[in-house]
């Protein structure tokens, strides 16, 4: 019983029953519609996390369906890209199947340097040639070539490039050993630290970083 109401609130609501209307034939939807714009590397920001589409859509504005659980991107009404919703923030939710159609190197295209802090990598070489730098800490390096046929190693942690230097298309298989896949890019570090810090740890004036590019590359240069 409500004070100063005369009957309960179970009472008034059997009252006023008969009197509501239907509930619709179709289920209500309660997603939130959204718009935003894929990044350079494939990613949508969708509530300060980061969200993977097909490569091909980078620079494109694309919709979001966002509910509580789920977001879907879509391309006028058909859906390219679905992920579980991140719990919290600056989550990345990344499907490698998104990259590798981006995978296939142009001839003197280099892939951006970057290592991957959760997993080892394998690379199975289906066409072209290709060179793959590969260092760690305290000057380990290595740089091997690479062919048809032939298989690459990247232990969890290093730092590895590869260059197209055949005059084809270069085209390679990852896989690797955590199906979170996680990456950090140099190009992605140096676009995002202040010029001013990039140039006291280096010891070179401001001018040095005044044509590096402001976003992740992920792959520089080659002809088309």
């Amino acid at each position: 019983m409500i004070t100063g109401r005369p009957v309960t609130v179970g009472a008034a609501f059997a009252a006023e029953q008969p009197m509501l209307a239907a509930l619709p034939a179709e289920p209500f939807d309660a997603a939130r519609l959204l718009s935003a714009r894929v990044d350079g590397r494939a990613r949508v920001c969708v509530r300060q996390s980061f969200y993977s589409v097909p490569a091909r859509y980078a620079g494109r504005r694309l919709e979001v369906r966002l509910t509580a659980s789920q977001v879907q991107v879509c391309d006028g009404g058909r859906v390219v890209a679905c992920h579980e919703r991140a719990l919290g923030r600056y989550a990345e939710v990344l499907c490698l199947d998104h990259y590798l159609e981006v995978l296939k190197i142009k001839p003197g295209a280099l892939r951006d340097p970057h290592w991957h802090p959760n997993a080892n990598e394998w690379q199975y070489y289906v066409k072209g040639r290709a060179r793959m730098t590969v260092f760690g800490s305290t000057g380990r390096a290595s740089v091997v070539e690479f062919g048809p046929g032939d298989v690459g190693y990247v232990p969890r942690g290093f730092g590895h490039s590869i260059e197209n230097i055949g005059n084809e298309a270069c085209q390679a298989i990852l896989t690797f050993d955590d199906g979170n896949y996680q990456e950090i890019s140099i190009s992605d570090w140096v676009a995002a630290t202040p010029r001013q810090i990039l140039a006291t740890n280096f010891g070179v004036p401001e001018s040095t970083f005044a044509n590096f590019s402001d976003r992740d590359l992920f792959i520089a240069g080659g002809g088309k």
